[in-house]
């Protein structure tokens, strides 16, 4: 995996053989489709492998106290800054991949059913509480969320965190409000 990140890095997503790999790590192509069926394994691999670090400070925060609405902006904020600060992330989550590799595609697909399972609970657990809606199931709105999510990261606002923040509060967290619910205005919400 280490050697398949080092290919996709110099190479790019789209251009990297499993024949690179191999040559990168001193072994046989043979070697390679014995642990991976194709290249695009070895990317999942290596995606959830630099994932760790961003799935961690999300779920922190997600597991803290407060309104959901509140943890969840801070979650997506934390995880877009931890792809920020990996390489093979940025890469991976950038327009030129996350649209055109079938490999870029299948790895972030694989991030978010990873994540998928945490997202549900924690939906679900925000409607027992009342603090979301529930008259969409739990499960379509993780996986809302972590489409947003990802559309976020490959396509950020021009503002950066801040857009995104703004975007999210604004569009995003006060869809998923109880019918009647009163709106709740924040600072950032005011400057749009």
């Amino acid at each position: 995996m280490q050697a398949g990140r080092a290919c996709y890095m110099r190479y790019g997503l789209a251009r990297t053989t499993v024949e690179d790999i191999a040559r990168e790590a001193s072994i046989h192509r043979t070697t390679v489709y014995k642990y991976f069926k194709n290249r695009n394994e070895v990317l999942a691999g290596v995606a959830l492998a630099e994932s760790r670090s961003m799935i961690a400070a999300s779920d922190e925060i997600m597991r803290g106290s407060g309104r959901f609405a509140d943890r969840l902006v801070r979650a997506f904020l934390a995880g877009q800054k931890e792809i920020k600060r990996s390489p093979f992330l940025t890469l991976l989550y950038g327009p030129e991949n996350a649209a055109l590799t079938v490999g870029a595609t299948s790895a972030s697909e694989l991030l978010q059913e990873r994540t998928r399972k945490a997202m549900t609970d924690y939906v679900a657990e925000a409607q027992a509480s009342g603090e979301l809606r529930n008259d969409v199931p739990a499960e379509r709105i993780a996986d809302w969320l972590n489409r947003v999510n990802k559309m976020l990261v490959a396509d950020p606002p021009a503002q950066g965190q801040t857009g995104s923040a703004a975007i999210l509060r604004t569009f995003v967290t006060r869809s998923l409000e109880p019918a009647g619910s009163k709106p709740r205005i924040d600072h950032e919400q005011q400057e749009l």
